[in-house]
């Protein structure tokens, strides 16, 4: 199988878009799918999977409903993020929150169509342990709300929602 070029974050909005219509372009031709194939199975991934996948799968929930929308963690948390479930709830989509976090190792990851990591360290880790989803992986760099400053969350989600409708609008 071809193997794609790397897809480098950008804070450019335009090299992001761009970056993300190679990657599908790429995993659906390479997988003998037409380009007017829509993607059926998406994973979020971050490091706790309590606040930056869990609201990301939340907000695709949301807008795409016809698609199947998991997330995961790399060391999964013992619960969401009570600020999670605050700022989702003032989006109005607190409904699609799952209910507690999940580990990478409860997927199966090839299932997945696209999966769709939070910083290049949790693609990294994914890498280790399945190889064979190299191609499938597009890297967001969202950092964690916990190493930023009071009052960043609200930032992080706003950067997360804008990602997740780029996201929903390209596929």
């Amino acid at each position: 199988m071809p193997t794609l070029p790397p897809i480098r974050p950008t804070n450019s909005k335009e090299n992001w878009k761009i970056g993300l219509q190679k990657l599908l372009t790429f995993s659906l031709l390479s997988n003998g799918l037409s380009r007017c194939t829509s993607l059926k199975k998406i994973l979020f991934v971050c490091t706790g999977n309590s606040f930056r996948s869990a609201v990301a799968e939340a907000l695709l929930k949301k807008v795409r409903g016809d698609i199947h929308v998991e997330s995961a963690g790399i060391q999964p948390a013992s619960k969401i993020a009570s600020n999670a479930k605050r700022l989702l709830e003032e989006e109005g989509v607190l409904e699609n929150l799952k209910r507690k976090p999940e580990g990478i190792e409860q997927k199966n990851l090839e299932e997945y169509d696209l999966i769709v990591v939070m910083k290049e360290h949790h693609k990294n880790e994914i890498l280790q342990r399945h190889l064979q989803v190299k191609d499938k992986i597009l890297v967001w760099d969202i950092d964690d709300p916990i190493y930023l400053p009071t009052g960043s969350d609200r930032e992080v989600v706003q950067e997360i929602k804008r990602r997740v409708e780029e996201l929903a609008e390209s596929i």
